[in-house]
Formats: C-alpha cells, sequence, structure tokens
C-alpha cells in the first residue's frame, strides 16, 4: 500500500460504519473485530440492485462513477467478468504527488464485491495477515473514503516538504562551515546527502580521503565540533598517525587482547 496499513485501516474507520478487520496471528487463530452489517441490499446514489442479473449493468455504472473521481484508477482483470467472481471493480488511489505512484500494483488495489446477500462491500488485502472489508450503504461513503485518502497524501507531502526544508537547512550550514574551513586550511572536499545525514569527505592527499558522517538528527551537537574535529585529524595524518572506524570485523584472528583471558571468562 502507498500509505501505512494503519493510515488506510483509520480511513476506513473514520468513513463506513460497517467494518470488518480480520487479522491472522501468529498462531493460526483468526480474530475478527465487527460492528454488525446492515442488512439492505441496495446502495444509496447506485441506482442498480446488486442482482446477478444487473451485474453487467452494476460494473458499468460503479465505473462510470468512480472514473469521475480525482485521481482515481480503474483496474481490468480478467477474472471479474466471470460472473461467478465477487469482484465487480477494482481501483487504486495513486499518490499524486509521487510520479512512482502510476505504477500499479494488485496489492495496492481496492475491491467492490458483492456478497451473497446481495449487499455491497469494499475490501481491501493489504498484507497476508490482515485484510478489511466494509459494507458500503451510501456512494457518498466511496466518494468521503477517497476524499480521506487523498487528505493523507496531502498531509504527509506537507510534512515531507517541511522536513526536507530543515534538512536542506541543515546541509547548507554544515556544507558553508566546512567550506570556510577549507578556505583557510587549503583542503579539498567532497559531499553528499539523504534524508538522514551528510557524508563529507575531506581531501588529505592524492590517494588518502577522511571519511565524515553528520547526522541531521545530531546536527546542533555535531556542527560546533566540526571544525575541530576535522583540524585535529588532518594534524595527526600530517604526524603520521593512520586509523580507521569500523566495526570488530576489522579485527584479524590471533590479534592479542589487551583483557587477560581470565577476565573474559568471568
Amino acid at each position: 500500500m502507498q500509505l501505512p496499513f494503519p493510515s488506510i485501516r483509520k480511513a476506513f474507520k473514520d468513513v463506513f460504519e460497517h467494518l470488518y478487520v480480520d487479522e491472522e496471528l501468529s498462531w493460526g487463530v483468526v480474530k475478527n473485530s465487527v460492528k454488525p452489517p446492515s442488512t439492505a441490499n441496495q446502495v444509496q446514489g447506485i441506482r442498480t440492485a446488486v442482482l446477478p442479473k444487473n451485474r453487467r449493468k452494476l460494473i458499468r455504472e460503479l465505473s462510470e462513477k468512480l472514473r469521475r473521481l480525482d485521481h482515481v484508477q480503474i483496474s481490468e482483470h480478467p477474472g471479474d467478468r466471470d460472473s461467478r467472481s465477487k469482484a465487480l471493480v477494482r481501483f487504486s488511489i495513486p499518490d499524486p504527488h509521487d510520479e512512482l505512484a502510476r505504477i500499479r500494483y494488485r496489492k495496492d488495489e481496492f475491491r467492490i464485491e458483492t456478497s451473497p446477500e446481495g449487499s455491497l462491500w469494499l475490501a481491501l488485502d493489504a498484507r497476508y495477515r490482515e485484510s478489511i472489508r466494509c459494507q458500503v450503504t451510501e456512494w457518498v461513503e466511496l466518494e468521503k473514503f477517497v476524499q480521506a485518502v487523498l487528505a493523507k497524501y496531502n498531509r504527509r507531502h506537507a510534512s515531507t516538504q517541511r522536513q526536507n526544508k530543515i534538512r536542506g537547512f541543515k546541509a547548507n550550514a554544515i556544507i558553508a562551515a566546512v567550506k570556510q574551513l577549507a578556505e583557510e586550511e587549503q583542503f579539498d572536499f567532497r559531499y553528499t546527502t539523504d534524508t538522514q545525514k551528510l557524508k563529507l569527505w575531506v581531501i588529505l592527499k592524492k590517494d588518502s580521503v577522511l571519511e565524515i558522517e553528520v547526522r541531521f538528527s545530531k546536527f546542533e551537537e555535531t556542527l560546533p565540533k566540526l571544525r575541530q574535529t576535522i583540524c585535529s585529524l588532518r594534524q595527526l595524518y600530517e604526524e603520521g598517525l593512520k586509523f580507521k572506524i569500523g566495526t570488530q570485523r576489522l579485527i584479524p584472528w590471533g590479534a592479542v587482547s589487551s583483557v587477560p583471558k581470565e577476565t573474559h571468562d568471568k
């Protein structure tokens, strides 16, 4: 799902009165959280009753209504043409702010299904352990559901924009500080950024670099120490001290420990 499953489930709960959430627990027990469904088999706002003889007409009407909604994409599935199929229409609601969201996946599809009693249900199988079924009693419920999902996309996009702005400010401050130091100390450097950190490479010699990783979450603590850190490490390198920081996998087999064996055995 393009939105986290809890967000989609919240949208279902906010819009639909009759909700089934089926969760298969790790030991194989099925847990149901149920609100009793209505016995109505007519959907307000859709003229056709959910009857086998009206299946094609209903599919056409549902598809036409869904296509009028902003950012809704109808998905075709050959199996749905079979009159025995529960699914009438499949559709997805891609994130309008994400170009890659135009790529469709079956796991992102919502299904409008018919029950044996003749009522309409909106279904989603978002992951192998959990699924959602909601009875649709009014067409306006589907409209509100699409609006609710799009509103969550908009809030997420606004939050991402704010975070990107903050990260950009922090990255620019780091780069400006290092650039000023580089001009004073006459060295070159390179850098890359991602959503979590800025990675800095200080050129020591033609074939040697000093790599420093600055986490944006530690920006306030790290930035005041960055100048001193770079200067100290460059000076140590010039004095002939070379070093690496890594995991214990760097330690070769047979290296002598500074801790007596008896201490390890305790």
